[in-house]
């Protein structure tokens, strides 16, 4: 494995979604020795803290990163969040890689009620405004639909 750092530019819309879950995650090219050049992904790394005892050990600090997974060369956005989901899933053990974890799927609950809140007012002022003729048809009002009342409990047999 031969890792190019000085290779082409990773996406910069998936290095900045990468930084909001932790600065220190990012991207690496890596290609196969004895490929034909096109056996290259984009790997999913987490620089090491600055304490970190194993930085002692290399000579150069360029390398001083743990790889978490990876993704493909032609990675789009909305594919690459699942190949960092998936990612993370293989090292929930580790307390820094859970955080982000929980990180990465606060965001994503916020993006969906970000996305429905639309909906779910439009949905509300269209029931307002069309609250008396709304379940006209089936003898119903929205009062009586909207709430649920739970079947009468049977009783036992004698």
């Amino acid at each position: 494995m031969i890792i190019r750092p000085y290779a082409p530019v990773a996406p910069q819309e998936i290095l900045d979604r990468l930084e909001l879950i932790d600065p220190r995650l990012g991207l690496r090219l890596l290609t196969l020795p004895g490929g034909d050049g096109k056996a290259e992904w984009w790997a999913l790394t987490l620089n090491w803290e600055q304490n970190d005892k194993r930085r002692g050990d290399l000579t150069d600090q360029l390398f001083a990163f743990d790889i978490l997974g990876y993704l493909p060369l032609d990675c789009s956005v909305r594919d690459a969040e699942s190949y960092v989901k998936n990612s993370f899933l293989g090292h929930k053990t580790r307390p820094d890689v859970n955080r982000m974890l929980y990180e990465l799927d606060k965001w994503n609950d916020s993006i969906v009620k970000d996305a429905m809140k639309p909906v779910e007012e439009y949905g509300q002022e269209m029931i307002e405004a069309n609250s008396k003729t709304l379940f006209q048809e089936q003898g119903k009002t929205v009062a009586k639909v909207s709430q649920y009342n739970p079947p009468p409990k049977k009783k036992g047999r004698k």
